[in-house]
């Protein structure tokens, strides 16, 4: 692991390493750094994730670029080499995660967070690009050519923990060409893609909001960011349920529903992309659970 004390920016300063910043995942590797009154996030690479640097950094470039103050600022960055070696070091946004408060302390801000997060995502949204594209070089004609070169990629790493699941999904998945006519005249927006209490910042005191975790932002269909968010808000407490209820019905109100069939496709998604995180930690019963969902929402598909 780099060593932190030995980055350029933190030369000649007398520095504190904190345990943890905000109340992120165990991937990727992020750490507060405290020097006197000054606080810095640091973000190291994780083999979960080997496009993880690279990725926040062309995101919050791009988002420094548009004028968007949702993100930190970069301060330092190693962009550059071996994907062990990359690292950024962000500017620390004030607040914490909302998963942090309790619920008594957010119940009275149920308002006011339904109408900034949801604000939040209408400006990402109407972040528009050219292009279908992650940020890490790639690009894609169409939505679905990006969707389903993704969902390759995660189902080849399914097969490496159990290659009878992936080829099950694969030789199943083909029914997706069904529903090509859902891709077509799709403009591609700004989506961050990891939308979910743990990476939403919330500053009491100025009752601003900022994200984290840029990680897996990309350009693409922005009903695909919404049911991703609820599929992730629905793993958290029933206060986060609601919130996001409101949130959603809130953003509705100016862009439309989603039909059900994207629904059904983007919820595949969400569990193919997920499944392999569990094969790696050997979370057994998330991995029968996200197996089962994935048959039945085949299924449904067929």
């Amino acid at each position: 692991m780099i060593n932190i004390n030995k980055l350029p920016f933190f030369q000649n300063k007398l520095i504190e390493l904190q345990e943890s910043i905000y109340s992120n995942d165990a991937y990727p590797s992020c750490f507060l750094v405290s020097e006197g009154i000054c606080n810095y996030k640091v973000r190291l690479s994780s083999s979960f994730n080997p496009y993880a640097i690279i990725r926040e950094y062309n995101a919050l470039e791009y988002l420094k670029k548009q004028g968007s103050k949702l993100g930190a600022d970069i301060l330092e960055a190693k962009i550059d080499g071996p994907p062990e070696s990359l690292y950024l070091i962000e500017s620390f946004l004030p607040g914490k995660s909302l998963e942090k408060y309790s619920t008594d302390e957010l119940e009275k801000y149920m308002p006011l967070l339904t109408q900034k997060i949801s604000s939040c995502l209408y400006e990402l949204h109407n972040l528009k690009g050219h292009k279908f594209h992650s940020f890490i070089g790639d690009s894609y004609q169409t939505y679905l050519d990006m969707l389903e070169t993704h969902m390759q990629r995660h189902i080849r790493t399914i097969g490496t923990y159990d290659i009878n699941f992936a080829n099950y999904i694969s030789k199943t998945i083909k029914n997706i060409h069904l529903y090509e006519y859902y891709w077509i005249n799709i403009t591609p927006s700004f989506l961050h893609f990891d939308l979910k209490p743990q990476n939403i910042i919330f500053d009491k005191e100025t009752t601003s909001i900022s994200l984290v975790d840029f990680e897996f932002a990309r350009f693409g269909d922005m009903f695909h960011e919404l049911i991703r968010a609820k599929m992730r808000f629905s793993q958290n407490t029933l206060f986060f349920r609601n919130l996001w209820s409101h949130v959603e019905n809130c953003y509705f109100q100016k862009i439309g529903h989603i039909p059900s069939v994207k629904e059904l496709i983007y919820q595949l998604y969400y569990y193919v992309s997920d499944l392999p995180y569990y094969y790696k930690i050997n979370d057994f019963n998330n991995i029968i659970c996200l197996q089962e969902k994935i048959k039945e929402t085949l299924i449904d598909l067929e």
